[in-house]
């Protein structure tokens, strides 16, 4: 079960998903994680729900931004992870 969000959001206008870095990909009907890297967009897989799509955001944003980064959940979530996303590169997030 994922954690709950930081913050309360409804969905933004024109987005399907409030999960930041998620859209539904309508022609699967699977969840699309993205992420943007130096002016490109970077797809981070398809998932079965939303939640494990921002999961997935959320670790490749940790690795881009560090503890700065802004996370569709709380930080405390992904404590194990940190040590092993520090030691990766940018292809294999």
């Amino acid at each position: 079960m994922m954690p709950r969000r930081q913050e309360a959001q409804t969905t933004p206008a024109g987005r399907s998903s409030k999960f930041r870095g998620v859209t539904l990909f309508r022609p699967t009907g699977k969840w699309r994680s993205q992420i943007s890297l130096q002016g490109k967009t970077i797809s981070l897989g398809e998932y079965v729900t939303q939640e494990e799509a921002a999961a997935a955001f959320d670790k490749a944003v940790l690795y881009k931004d560090g503890c700065k980064a802004k996370l569709n959940f709380p930080s405390e979530y992904y404590a194990e992870d940190m040590s092993s996303l520090t030691a990766l590169s940018w292809a294999e997030v």
